[in-house]
């Protein structure tokens, strides 16, 4: 909308709306709208698509095919790398790099004091079992088993994630979808866990993290590598092992855990600039036009 782009949700009824005719039209990957696109086309419209995932969805893959898109705009290096070859066979080799707006202003950096308490590690994801991998427990369980007084957080979690992950022991305290906002969630915890079995696109529980001030222990690999600095701005965690070793250690020294927080912050400048994001836009819209 700041960019001069108007709203349209589409109708069920399959027609897109007459002043489309001509347009530059910006897709978010929902099916719904991938229906419209053979009739956007013979409108004369030019179709940017954002995929959501490192991977082509069905719904994507059968419009592609009789419709292909005029250009993408990945989120990330590793979407961008993982998708390429699957678009290339579409005919569609003009995938552009800008990164998703993020508004500070609703996670205020505020890091969770840490004094004499049980150390509280949170982990967030939807429900979807590839989001809640049993290493999130094994792990957690592994830093108890070490002598850390710990208690688990989890945003997100529903009984069905127990067919993947086993029923959650007492000390983990577990909250449904829409239970609670993220920010609140954020408020109550030291460090937040970040594993899932997907390669993850560009995560934005981290930023959410990072801006409120946790520490985040995450996944070497997908678009963690390219939020997170090692040991600056969080953890990367090739394994479970290195996971439970950063957590002690993040447990045991405050000032650690508090100067990862206050890099965190400073990194988001650069990760969810607004002007730079804008701008990328804006030369984006120009150049298709």
């Amino acid at each position: 909308m700041a960019a001069g782009c108007k709203i349209e949700s589409p109708s069920l009824n399959g027609k897109p709306p007459d002043w489309l005719q001509d347009s530059l039209v910006v897709d978010f990957a929902a099916e719904r709208a991938c229906r419209l696109w053979p009739e956007l086309h013979k409108r004369g419209c030019k179709l940017l698509h954002l995929p959501c995932h490192c991977f082509v969805m069905p719904h994507e893959d059968a419009t592609f095919k009789i419709c292909p898109p005029t250009a993408i705009v990945c989120q990330s290096n590793t979407q961008r790398c993982a998708l390429l070859p699957h678009y290339t066979t579409y005919g569609v080799s003009d995938l552009h790099l800008i990164r998703p707006a993020f508004d500070r202003s609703f996670f205020p950096y505020a890091p969770y004091q840490r004094g004499n308490e049980t150390f509280v590690v949170g982990a967030i994801g939807r429900d979807d079992v590839a989001k809640w991998p049993p290493r999130i427990v094994r792990t957690l369980t592994a830093a108890k088993h070490r002598g850390l007084r710990i208690r688990g957080r989890f945003l997100g979690w529903t009984p069905s994630m127990e067919s993947n992950s086993g029923k959650l022991p007492d000390w983990i305290r577990h909250y449904p979808p829409g239970s609670m906002s993220a920010n609140a969630f954020l408020a109550g915890c030291h460090a937040l866990l970040c594993f899932s079995d997907y390669i993850e696109n560009w995560p934005r529980v981290v930023l959410e993290a990072m801006s409120s001030g946790v520490p985040v222990i995450a996944d070497g690999r997908g678009g963690y590598l390219e939020q997170i600095r090692h040991g600056e701005t969080g953890i990367l965690a090739a394994n479970e092992a290195t996971a439970i070793e950063c957590m002690l250690e993040l447990a045991s020294d405050e000032r650690l855990r508090l100067e990862l927080a206050e890099c965190a912050k400073d990194n988001l400048k650069t990760l969810a600039s607004p002007t730079s994001i804008s701008a990328a836009w804006l030369d984006l819209f120009a150049a298709l036009s």
